[in-house]
């Protein structure tokens, strides 16, 4: 018992948690990267609450619409770059933590930072991006 609670064994949560938010980073950034709207519409579905907001310096996504316009954003303002995750995913409980970089395959990325992504009911339901450059 932890704290008057039954838990589950801290090993055996961390995996499960760890497991599900990387799968959950890897649909979202398969989202972004996606050029073609009506695929990146069908995999936002399954990969976002419908509730899904996200916010980063620059801009503030609201719903399945907020996201679509951001990411047709992204790839006017990057045209040919990719998000790929950076180093290890961390998660606990319904937070995701990992690090991520922008750039063109093969070349210097252009733009890196954290994202702490904050599940819900399975879902993506907050992306808070914050950028290092």
């Amino acid at each position: 018992m932890l704290l008057g609670f039954a838990a589950r064994p801290m090993q055996a949560l961390a995996q499960q948690d760890v497991a599900a938010g990387e799968r959950l980073a890897r649909a979202h950034f398969e989202i972004c990267n996606e050029l073609d709207s009506v695929k990146r519409s069908e995999l936002a579905r399954a990969t976002y609450a419908q509730d899904i907001r996200s916010v980063d310096p620059l801009f503030e996504a609201q719903g399945f619409t907020g996201m679509q316009t951001a990411v047709r954003q992204l790839h006017q303002m990057f045209p040919r770059v990719v998000l790929s995750i950076s180093g290890q995913v961390r998660a606990h409980h319904d937070v995701v933590k990992f690090d991520y970089v922008l750039g063109e395959p093969g070349k210097p990325p252009i733009a890196s930072g954290v994202d702490i992504l904050v599940l819900k009911e399975g879902l993506i339901h907050r992306i808070y991006t914050f950028p290092d450059r």
